[in-house]
C-alpha cells in the first residue's frame, strides 16, 4: 500500500522537474536568441545609417560634379518629361532649373523639335544603348548645335526608367564651317569670274583648278587638265628654265 502512494508521488515530481528544466532550458534560448536578435538589429540600423550615409555623399557629390559641369546635362522621364537638369542647361535654355523641372519637352521646345527629341529618346530606351547624334535646335530664334549622347539609366531592378542627355555645345565650331563654306564659295565665284586665265598648281607642279578663262585658253577640258595635267606641258622647253626662275621667286616672296 506504501508502495503504491510513494510511487505516483515520484513521477509527479519528477515531472515538475522536467516542466522546470524545459521551461528554463527555453528561457535561455530566448533570452539568447532575443539579444543575437538586438545585436543583428543594431548592426542592421547602424549599417542602414552608414549606407544612407555613403548614398547622400554621393548623391551630393553627384550634384557638385553635375552643377561644376560647363556641358548641359538633363534627366528626363519615359514620357518626356524633365527630371532634374544643372544650371548649364536651364542657362541654355534661358532660366534657372526649377523653371523646367516636371515640364515637358513639347512645354519647352516647338512641337516638331520635342517630337524628334522623343522620338531619339525612345530608340536608346528600346536599344538599352546610349547613342550620340549631331542635333540643331531652334530656340527663341537662334539656332545652336550639339553633339548630343542618350544614355539610358536603369533602376535597381534594371528597368530602363529615364534617360540622362549631355549635350556638348558645338555651336562655334559649325558656325566656323559654315563661314569657311561660304568663304569657299565667294572665293570660287571671284577665281571663275577674274577675267585672267588663272590656274592653281601643286607642289609636284600638276595643276589643281583651273578657271574657265584658263580653259578657253588651253584647248583643253577642265576634266582633261586638273589633277592630270602639269603646267610644264603648256611650256615651251627653251621657256622652261626662265618660268620656273619666277616661280621660285615668288614662292620667296620676292616680285
Amino acid at each position: 500500500m506504501v508502495l503504491q502512494i510513494v510511487a505516483p508521488i515520484h513521477a509527479e515530481i519528477y515531472i515538475n522537474i522536467t516542466r522546470v528544466l524545459m521551461f528554463l532550458t527555453v528561457s535561455i534560448i530566448t533570452s539568447f536568441l532575443i539579444e543575437k536578435r538586438h545585436l543583428v538589429e543594431g548592426k542592421l540600423r547602424a549599417y542602414g545609417k552608414s549606407l544612407e550615409q555613403k548614398i547622400y555623399e554621393w548623391e551630393e557629390s553627384y550634384k557638385k560634379l553635375e552643377e561644376s559641369a560647363n556641358k548641359p546635362i538633363i534627366l528626363i522621364g519615359l514620357k518626356g518629361k524633365l527630371l532634374s537638369l544643372n544650371n548649364c542647361a536651364a542657362s541654355n535654355l534661358g532660366g534657372k532649373p526649377k523653371d523646367y523641372i516636371s515640364k515637358t519637352l513639347w512645354d519647352i521646345f516647338p512641337k516638331n523639335v520635342a517630337d524628334e527629341r522623343f522620338k531619339d529618346h525612345q530608340k536608346a530606351i528600346q536599344s538599352g544603348r546610349s547613342n550620340v547624334k549631331e542635333i540643331t535646335v531652334s530656340f527663341k530664334g537662334i539656332e545652336y548645335y550639339y553633339l548630343s549622347r542618350i544614355q539610358p539609366i536603369r533602376n535597381k531592378l534594371g528597368d530602363i526608367n529615364s534617360v540622362l542627355i549631355l549635350d556638348n555645345d558645338i555651336t562655334d565650331r559649325k558656325k566656323t564651317e559654315k563661314y569657311l563654306v561660304e568663304l569657299e564659295e565667294k572665293y570660287h565665284i571671284v577665281f571663275e569670274n577674274t577675267g585672267t586665265a588663272t590656274m592653281i598648281i601643286k607642289e609636284d607642279r600638276t595643276i589643281s583648278i583651273i578657271n574657265t578663262q584658263c580653259e578657253k585658253l588651253s584647248g583643253y577640258s577642265k576634266k582633261e587638265i586638273e589633277n592630270k595635267m602639269k603646267w610644264t606641258d603648256f611650256v615651251i622647253p627653251e621657256e622652261d628654265e626662265d618660268v620656273r626662275s619666277k616661280l621660285c621667286q615668288i614662292d620667296r616672296g620676292r616680285p
